[in-house]
């Protein structure tokens, strides 16, 4: 079954896959900063979640030069097996897509002159990866060691940085001022790029969860069914304490409607 290309996310991840650990912890990565509300993708997860190992239409060496040439953002996880396919790609047939990948985002910043609005380098062991980084990508691209979780938490708030506007929708004009005041908008707080789940296998459901208290999907509730021992209580528990951590104390609580009391205590 083949099945035409997806959208493009704003952020991709290029990497070479050199080996499982390395690919496994890209992966985790990726899913990391889909928890903290970055529309992330990579070849792993394309894969896994959209085509069900099936094939894209055109292939996916072209999916990646897709990806790679037009996402708002190029995550590159500097490694030596990396760096060593620009230009010359490899025999194998895992470093062609690591080299495909490697030349747009080369044209990219040769087309962007001085300015690197869009390439970014993380690191696993910056100490070793950082010795092999071509010196025209050291001197035109940040570079974050991913090793450290204030790294982490900082390249979160840049993958997040406002883009452009010619890359945005056209701005809402101005109201002339005899315009009769419109009502005051809702502030949604930001997410928290820091907080961690403390579950397993339950991503979607928390994104989802994240999505609604941070104001950006329509949907204002969340309702959770299964049966019992499928970790109900705990994904609300998380649920409560990723609240607590965007909204304060005093502004999220718990009400537990299966201790007993009328459900008007409770809601008092």
């Amino acid at each position: 079954m083949l099945l035409s290309t997806p959208a493009v996310a704003s952020v991709f991840i290029s990497y070479r896959q050199e080996n499982t650990v390395h690919s496994g912890r890209v992966r985790e990565l990726a899913l990391k900063l889909r928890t903290a509300g970055i529309d992330v993708t990579h070849d792993g997860l394309a894969q896994d979640e959209l085509f069900h190992k099936n094939q894209p239409l055109n292939g996916w060496g072209l999916w990646s030069i897709q990806q790679a040439s037009q996402a708002t953002s190029v995550l590159i996880i500097g490694s030596e097996g990396w760096f060593r396919v620009i230009n010359s790609p490899e025999a194998t047939s895992d470093g062609k897509g690591a080299a495909a990948e490697a030349n747009c985002v080369f044209q990219r910043l040769y087309d962007g002159g001085a300015a690197n609005n869009f390439a970014v380098i993380g690191f696993f062991d910056d100490a070793n990866d950082l010795k092999t980084i071509p010196p025209y990508l050291k001197t035109k691209c940040g570079r974050f060691d991913l090793s450290k979780d204030d790294n982490f938490a900082r390249l979160v708030i840049w993958l997040n940085r406002p883009i452009s506007s010619a890359s945005i929708a056209p701005a809402t004009p101005v109201l002339a001022a005899s315009t009769p005041s419109a009502p005051v908008p809702l502030t949604w707080p930001p997410r928290c790029p820091t907080f961690i789940p403390d579950m397993a296998n339950r991503h979607e459901e928390f994104t989802f969860f994240a999505d609604t208290l941070c104001g950006t999907t329509q949907k204002r509730g969340t309702l959770i069914s299964a049966d019992t021992d499928h970790g109900k209580t705990r994904l609300v528990s998380e649920f409560h304490r990723y609240g607590r951590e965007v909204l304060g104390t005093d502004a999220c609580c718990l009400v537990d409607f299966k201790a007993r009391g009328t459900v008007e205590n409770l809601l008092d």
